[in-house]
């Protein structure tokens, strides 16, 4: 499915629905995972290897932090950012320039997006 979908225009992706999701992911792992279903309808349901044990499951939870990983994540694509204003005095009109010629990253572009629907 992914090898038709270009990773960086997730707009363009087609819908899936959570039914289709976890239709296509029990075809692919069958009965080496299970499903759990939240109390809450606004969180997601979430989908575990059968082979781990809890003990796993809590270290993998445990050992991850979300926001370094964006934080990471975002730093890595501003990096690649040229605002072009070496050599430059940094006055207004040029801040101004740069901004209005820089090319965002779409880490970025997507964050603010999150951002904005929350």
């Amino acid at each position: 499915m992914n090898r038709n979908l270009d990773s960086n225009d997730v707009e363009s992706w087609p819908m899936v629905t959570n039914r289709e999701m976890k239709l296509l992911l029990t075809n692919h792992f069958g009965d080496k995972i299970c499903f759990s279903k939240p109390k809450q309808a606004n969180k997601s349901m979430m989908f575990f290897y059968k082979g781990l044990s809890c003990n796993d499951m809590a270290e993998t939870i445990r050992g991850s932090d979300c926001i370094k990983e964006c934080a990471e994540l975002l730093r890595e694509s501003l990096k690649g950012v040229s605002f072009d204003l070496n050599d430059k005095f940094c006055d207004a009109a040029e801040l101004n320039e740069s901004w209005d010629t820089v090319q965002i990253p779409d880490p970025l572009l997507k964050f603010f997006k999150i951002l904005v629907c929350l």
